[in-house]
């Protein structure tokens, strides 16, 4: 869905990227409920977390996508990632962060703020470069996004 834009599919994968591999993932996800595994007894499975992101990255993430044409209708990726025609940088990720579609629930937070205290507990948000439309992510495409996808590309 989101591979019509090289940019816009890279930004979309680092907030799974980051929240699932991300070395300093301990900094900005909070694991806050879990239950045992039913294949594995010996391990817990996760059922809820939290996820601090910039509010520079989230939006980095939604306007690398937010004008990317669906391409076997007449609407945007967005307003299905969102599930909402009026979508912004919150929707979006509350809406991907739901218990259906996602695995688990997902509860993001997005802030302006660059430590987060909550429970006696200190979180850095995540805050990885995103990448405009109007550019090719390095060391994914040599391509941007097309006019269609991306207006400031072309304006």
């Amino acid at each position: 869905m989101t591979k019509r834009c090289p940019s816009c599919f890279v930004n979309f994968a680092k907030i799974f990227f980051h929240m699932s591999c991300g070395p300093n993932q301990a900094e900005y996800v909070e694991v806050t409920q879990w239950n045992k595994s039913t294949i594995k007894p010996d391990q817990n499975m996760v059922l809820e977390l939290t996820y601090y992101v910039t509010n520079k990255f989230a939006n980095g993430v939604f306007d690398s996508c937010k004008d990317v044409q669906f391409p076997s209708g007449s609407t945007k990726v967005m307003q299905l990632l969102c599930g909402d025609k009026n979508c912004n940088p919150e929707k979006f990720l509350k809406y991907i962060g739901r218990k259906d579609p996602s695995p688990m629930q997902i509860n993001f937070v997005i802030t302006n703020d660059t430590i987060v205290h909550k429970n006696g507990k200190t979180f850095i948000p995540m805050n990885t470069e995103t990448i405009s439309c109007a550019k090719a992510p390095p060391g994914y495409s040599n391509n941007s996004c097309n006019c269609v996808d991306c207006p400031i590309k072309c304006s």
